[in-house]
């Protein structure tokens, strides 16, 4: 799995690598599921373009 904040810090990006791949969105304060994007082959990658582009991790 892979863990990630937004810009804001209000919710958490999942990436969940089971077989049936999703980005599971999750509130930043009480983890609570948000959303869930589903049926993606490889749910990867740096979801916060803020943090990739100044190298903030």
């Amino acid at each position: 799995m892979h863990f990630e904040f937004n810009r804001a810090g209000t919710q958490v990006w999942v990436s969940d690598w089971a077989t049936d791949g999703a980005v599971i969105v999750l509130d930043g304060n009480t983890l609570d599921e948000v959303a869930r994007i589903g049926d993606l082959i490889s749910p990867t990658g740096k979801f916060n373009v803020c943090n990739t582009a100044h190298e903030v991790y």
